[in-house]
């Protein structure tokens, strides 16, 4: 993870993000070989297999000029819901992207999640799921 610290040194997002994670997370950071890597795009995975053993990579990206417009507790939600990918993978679209937000809101980031959506069918079904997991909690 230092590649992430080192992205995230100047602000208190990493602070923030460990305080999100319990140690079981970490395990599973860890055993999903997960790795983060600044490129071009806003924030994505990518699971890369060495060979048939199953010997793999698992890449979270994250756009710096874009990923600095949010704020810290923003910059942690996509982090979080980055790796939700990871941790509770689905073929399908639309349970793909729940369990990832799930995974965000389960740490405390539903409204952050909310914030960083854009106006489209699936981003409008996400909110409202969101929407009522912050009504559940509060």
């Amino acid at each position: 993870m230092k590649d992430l610290i080192a992205f995230l040194h100047l602000s208190d997002a990493w602070n923030i993000l460990i305080d999100a994670l319990d140690e079981a997370d970490i395990l599973k950071i860890e055993l999903n070989n997960i790795f983060f890597c600044q490129t071009v795009t806003p924030a994505c995975t990518a699971n890369i297999k060495f060979n048939k053993d199953l010997n793999f990579i698992n890449f979270i990206s994250l756009d710096s000029s874009i990923f600095k417009k949010y704020t810290e507790r923003e910059q942690v939600a996509i982090i979080l819901h980055e790796i939700g990918h990871i941790f509770f993978p689905s073929d399908d679209i639309n349970e793909k992207e729940f369990n990832a937000d799930s995974f965000a809101a389960s740490k405390g980031f539903a409204k952050e999640i909310i914030l960083t959506l854009n106006s489209s069918p699936l981003d409008d079904a996400r909110k409202k799921k969101l929407l009522e997991i912050i009504v559940i909690e509060n």
